[in-house]
Parts: structure tokens; C-alpha cells; sequence
């Protein structure tokens, strides 16, 4: 079957990336959605499709992914028994999380409900999309400068030259213990014969 792919906003004061990491592969329910649009969209996802995750207010960029492990059920949180929820896992955080000024540059997406239906939580995304908004991430990461390697700083390379001056103090003292030895020797070999 078909995989779908869907965005999904979110408040992160309210419910965060890193709390939907917390919750493990037993996911969390996504409830809370009052918007029948919304809610339709609910309805239409399937086991397996994957979302985007937006924080939306504070921050206005895709964080993650999350996707979908249980199909639409009925919301505990709607006492009118109208709406209902789905539930997601966690999958991955971006590194660089896609703002939506970048999102509005791009020409290609310029059709998207997050740009166009501001106030929808829920929404599909075309496979194209999906693809152009993962390859945004990628290639941050791509561009990310390479960490340099530090130089030794002057203590270090004194505690190296010190290390390296003892080795060749004990080598040297070694040898005047081994050269005594044979002296002492020597000498007795002389008592005896002389003996």
C-alpha cells in the first residue's frame, strides 16, 4: 500500500519533539484537534505514513518526524464524541530544523496548507514536497563545517618533550648499572685467578 506522508503542528510548550521522544516506540495519541478539516485529514492516515513534526507559535520550523502506529479513533479529550485522534512514534529529529521563512522561499512549495491555511494542524503533504523539504535538511548538514582539529598548546607539548627526557634518563641510568655490573665482575674473575 501506498505510504502517505501528512505535516502535524504542534505548540512545543504544549507537546515537543523531545517529549514525543520521551514517549518511546509506544507513541503518544494525537488529540486535541477540533478543526473538522483537520480532523478529516485524521481519518484519512494510514499505519505507516510518516508526518513532519512543526512547532508551531515558538519557532514556526519542522522539527522531526513522527509516524503513524494506530489509525483514527475516537478523542478522549472531545466529550461530544465528534472528533477523533490518531497515534504517532517518534522517528527522528532533524539537525537543522526547516523554518518556514526558508519553506516560503522555495518556489516549489508555495502550494503547501502551511503556507496557504495557516490555521490548519493537520495536513497532507505530496511526495514531491516531502522529498524537497528532507533534501532542505540534508543538505544544512552537508554544509555543516567540518569541526577543526585543536593544536597542542604549549603544556601539552612540554609534558610530551618532559615524558620523553625521562624515558632517555632511565635508559641512561640502565646502562651505568649494567656497566658497573660488569666491572664488579671483571674484578673478582681477577681474585681468582690470582688466587
Amino acid at each position: 500500500m501506498k505510504k502517505s506522508y501528512w505535516l502535524l503542528k504542534s505548540e512545543p510548550d504544549v507537546w515537543s519533539i523531545e517529549q514525543q521522544k520521551k514517549a518511546g516506540d509506544k507513541g503518544a495519541p494525537w488529540d486535541g484537534v477540533r478543526n473538522y478539516q483537520a480532523a478529516k485529514n485524521l481519518k484519512s492516515m494510514k499505519k505507516g505514513d510518516q508526518c513532519f513534526f512543526y512547532h508551531s507559535n515558538i519557532g514556526k520550523e519542522i522539527v522531526g518526524i513522527v509516524e503513524v502506529i494506530r489509525e483514527a479513533y475516537l478523542d478522549k479529550t472531545d466529550q461530544s464524541g465528534r472528533f477523533v485522534a490518531v497515534t504517532v512514534k517518534y522517528v527522528k529529529k532533524l539537525n537543522k530544523p526547516i523554518t518556514l521563512e526558508n519553506i516560503k522561499k522555495n518556489k516549489e512549495l508555495s502550494h503547501l496548507s502551511l503556507i496557504k491555511q495557516s490555521r490548519l494542524s493537520v495536513m497532507p503533504i505530496d511526495s514531491k514536497s516531502w522529498k524537497i523539504l528532507n533534501n532542505m535538511s540534508k543538505l544544512w548538514e552537508l554544509n555543516m563545517p567540518k569541526k577543526k582539529k585543536k593544536p597542542k598548546t604549549k603544556k601539552k607539548l612540554s609534558k610530551i618533550k618532559r615524558k620523553k627526557g625521562t624515558s632517555k634518563k632511565r635508559v641512561s641510568k640502565r646502562k651505568k648499572v649494567l656497566t658497573r655490573k660488569k666491572v664488579s665482575k671483571n674484578k673478582t674473575s681477577k681474585v681468582k685467578n690470582d688466587n
